[in-house]
Order: C-alpha cells, then structure tokens, then sequence
C-alpha cells in the first residue's frame, strides 16, 4: 500500500509518499517509487517535425503495486506521444486525469480478465498547474456491480481542506493532525507521515520519503531534506542512497532545491 499527502504551499502543491513496497504484509521493497514526472509532448499532423513541449504534471498512486505502475507506464507513453490538428493546445490537468483513470480502468480490467480479484484496487492523484495556480484531480479504481474496473474523478480544494491524504492510514493522518490541535500543537504533514509510518498496526506504510512538487515550472520531482524537532537534518532523493547509485558523468541525480521537511512534534505526542 503507500499513503500519499498532498497540501498547498502558497500556490504551489507539495507532494510527499513513504517508498515501502509489501506483499503480503511483509516489507518487500524500501526504495518503490509512488511519485511520477508526467512529461508531456504533441506534434500536429500537419507539422509532423516540431515537437510540442507541456508542463510536466504529476502522478502518485497507492494501492496495488503492479496496477498502479502500469496505468502510469502506459498513460505516461500516450502522454509523451500526442498528435492533433494545428492549434491543439496542451491537455488541462483535469484532461490528463481522466486519461489516467481511463487507463486505470484498462488495466484493472486486463487484470481481473486474467484472474477475478478484487485485491487489484488502487487510487491515483494526478497534479499539475494550470491558471496560475497548482490543481489536483483524485480517483479511486473499484469495482462495479457488473463486476468491470470503475472509476470516479474528484478535484481536491484546497480552500475546503488544507491537508489531503490518500491511502492506507488516512485515517489516521486525520486523527494524529485533530490530536496535536487539540493539544495548542501544530502538527506537519511530515508528523502525520511518521505517525503512520510508526504505527505497528499499519505495516504497509514505511521506508523513506519521496516527494514532488507542482508549481510554476511544472512538476518537479524534489530532493528531501528532513529536519528533526531538535534542528538536526538529512538528506534524500526518492527514498534511495544516492552514495551508492553514484553520479552521471559528471553530475549527480539529485534535485538540487530540496522540500524541507520539518518535524514539529515527537511521534506519539
């Protein structure tokens, strides 16, 4: 599973994920990417040599793993290979979501062709800017009373809730940020990720801390630097030990304007 938290930074949209991959409940994978860069590129039929370049947007998903990785496999290639008539324009954020969760779908239903289960379930959010401004589209794949994958698209507003979280222990999130209010703390979105991350009756929730964020320039996968309550911090890169994954020629895979993530409260407080 993976929890998935998403809150607005002035106009920007920042996005944080735990990197455990499980199966069976058991710990399979420490360092699973759940936070996508949606590159997304078009040419016209008529000028078939210029290639048109969009804002990336984003993608993050929780819920089976396979499903998950698959919608964003094959909706990120059709992204990256649009075509239309002179005058296309780039596709809304909106746009794209509903493309993701018609790729969803797809897969889902390949899936349940295959074998009939209900386990293939997952929830996409796909993130990006538009009119001056950073949107979110949510969608949770399910099934259906005629036993086919359905989907349901939401726009997340973020002047109705600050804070929004997808995936196993939401729940929780929301308990743990009413908890420390009602305490005169304020807890981080970082704090509530701990919390479950910590809480032994969620096991699917682990690892380290991937994030992204969406803002003028697009989306942008994003370097972490977490900050402890005493002031101590560390750094990473999608979950991963950038020390052993080494440089690119002369450069380094790491985001060089990290999301500072900062620890307000001792987990459990």
């Amino acid at each position: 599973m993976t929890l998935v938290l998403l809150w607005k930074n002035s106009a920007d949209i920042v996005v944080i994920a735990d990197t455990l991959f499980s199966s069976g409940g058991r710990p399979g994978l420490e360092i699973g990417p759940k936070v996508f860069s949606v590159p997304i590129r078009f040419k016209t039929f008529e000028e078939r040599s210029e290639t048109h370049i969009c804002s990336d947007m984003g993608f993050a998903f929780a819920g089976f793993t396979s499903a998950g990785q698959a919608t964003h496999a094959i909706a990120s290639a059709g992204l990256q290979n649009l075509a239309g008539p002179v005058g296309s324009a780039c596709p809304s954020v909106e746009e794209v979501a509903r493309y993701y969760s018609r790729c969803g779908t797809y897969v889902v239903d390949e899936m349940r062709r295959h074998f009939a289960s209900d386990k293939y379930r997952f929830e996409g959010v796909v993130f990006g800017w538009q009119s001056d401004q950073a949107v979110a589209y949510t969608f949770e794949l399910g099934i259906n009373s005629d036993g086919n994958a359905a989907s349901h698209l939401t726009h997340l507003d973020f002047n109705k809730h600050g804070l929004y979280a997808i995936g196993q222990g939401h729940e929780r999130v929301q308990d743990f940020i009413d908890k420390s209010g009602s305490t005169g703390k304020q807890a981080s979105p970082y704090d509530a990720l701990l919390s479950v991350i910590a809480d032994k009756t969620i096991p699917t929730v682990g690892g380290g801390i991937q994030a992204a964020v969406a803002g003028r320039k697009g989306v942008e996968l994003k370097s972490v630097l977490l900050v402890d309550e005493t002031g101590m911090a560390q750094g990473g890169f999608m979950g991963a030990d950038m020390g052993r994954l080494g440089s690119v020629g002369d450069l380094t895979p790491i985001n060089i304007e990290p999301v500072v993530l900062a620890r307000t409260l001792k987990v459990g407080t």
